[in-house]
């Protein structure tokens, strides 16, 4: 659609190139600004413009004009300093009361050269921005680590978008939200009329007025919201602490788990119906396995000894909620999360250029600050585990189901299926 929009042919090319992937919030916001304001932006202007909201650098047929508006590009969207992240950061840090470190924009504003290397223009940082490009990164650090990771926002983000997942099927009966909708001519609905500018009070409304929902009851119901077993990758690892292998042990039959219940129509919540649903599939199996050609048996019997592995881990959480039936029920949620890595590790902050008017030419920022030493995470991912807590500030010890998890592994272990 935005290439339609802008009717630049090197653009698909360049959306097609696997090293950069604009968010889809971004390509949908340039769609609808070129929608909206197409008839004022001059045609030779559509694709830079567009550019500009997406990230997408000029890579083809390359001169001083395209050389140049990489350098704008950049500053408006890149992995590194742009004006985006500077408004985030500051925006979300007074709105959340979150106060990291004090970012001076106005001194990174004033230290920003356009550089001509080899005949391609490139941004360059002054010297004197090195302390507020560190600050950036330990204020992006932080934002990411203590707040976009927090188990509160991740399970609300879970239940917003489930919750948004069922009323774009059953309000808008599409797949995805319709672009139209977000104009101002908006989109015919059945019962609502016609869907315009919609926003977060529309949804709230449509929310409001899903019937049997257990996601919205859950967002709007605070006794009917789950609590997390640990409350931050710090104490994850702590729990975990030389337990590495078992841990991805755990961490991958979990995740076989959660693939078979999907598979089953069902959401990644350990309860029940989960146990019922694995159990009635796994007879199922048994009942058709004698029957079956030889090659057809084979798949069934891998299929049905994944489906004993997937119950024995069910049940463990099932021992859980009974040794502690009066604190909290048999339901669990389970929610992964990528493992924090500094924005130190980053090349691309690594690569940023730093000019010192005695030299003469600028240095890498890793070669002038010692501060790019962030170990990488030790696993990709990492795992909360969220419970319904029976009474308010209930304490509830987990050594019981940590040891029971890693018990289960050690036998896996025994059995020859951990390496």
């Amino acid at each position: 659609m935005m290439v339609d929009l802008t009717r630049d042919v090197d653009l698909e090319e360049e959306i097609r190139d696997e090293a950069y992937k604009a968010a889809p919030h971004e390509l949908v916001s340039a769609i609808v600004a070129l929608r909206v304001f197409g008839n004022v932006i001059s045609d030779d202007l559509k694709s830079f413009f567009a550019r500009c909201i997406t990230g997408y650098k000029y890579t083809k047929h390359m001169d001083i004009d395209k050389s140049c508006k990489n350098c704008l590009i950049e500053l408006l969207n890149s992995k590194v300093i742009d004006v985006d992240r500077m408004d985030y950061l500051i925006r979300d840090s007074y709105v959340t009361g979150f106060d990291t470190v004090a970012i001076d924009y106005i001194r990174l504003l004033k230290s920003i050269y356009v550089e001509e290397d080899r005949g391609e223009y490139k941004i360059c940082f002054d010297k004197s921005a090195v302390s507020v490009i560190e600050n950036v990164v330990y204020a992006h650090d932080a934002e990411r680590k203590w707040i976009q990771n927090h188990p509160v926002v991740l399970y609300e983000a879970y239940l917003l978008e489930n919750i948004m997942r069922r009323l774009i099927e059953e309000v808008f009966q599409t797949e995805n939200l319709p672009i139209e909708s977000l104009l101002k001519e908006g989109v015919k609905v059945e019962r609502l009329g016609r869907a315009r500018l919609i926003g977060d009070s529309d949804i709230r409304y449509l929310m409001k007025n899903l019937q049997d929902d257990n996601f919205v009851d859950e967002f709007y119901c605070r006794k009917q919201r789950k609590h997390p077993l640990w409350k931050t990758e710090a104490e994850f690892q702590a729990i975990f602490q030389g337990e590495e292998k078992r841990l991805e042990f755990i961490e991958k039959e979990l995740s076989e788990l959660k693939k078979c219940l999907t598979s089953l129509g069902l959401p990644f919540i350990i309860n029940r119906q989960a146990l019922n649903a694995v159990l009635e599939e796994t007879k199922k199996i048994e009942q058709s396995i004698n029957s079956a050609d030889n090659e057809e048996r084979k798949r069934l019997e891998v299929t049905l000894q994944a489906n004993q592995t997937h119950i024995k881990w069910i049940k463990v959480f099932e021992k859980f909620a009974e040794q502690n039936n009066e604190k909290l029920d048999f339901e669990f949620l389970i929610l992964y999360v990528d493992q924090f890595n500094s924005g130190f590790r980053k090349q691309e902050f690594e690569n940023l250029e730093i000019i010192f008017p005695e030299l003469r030419k600028p240095c890498k920022f890793r070669e002038v600050t010692n501060v790019l030493k962030a170990d990488k995470s030790k696993g990709e991912k990492f795992f909360y585990i969220f419970y319904n807590r029976k009474k308010a500030r209930e304490t509830l010890s987990i050594a019981g189901l940590i040891d029971s998890l890693l018990t289960l592994s050690t036998n896996a272990s025994v059995e020859g299926r951990l390496v």
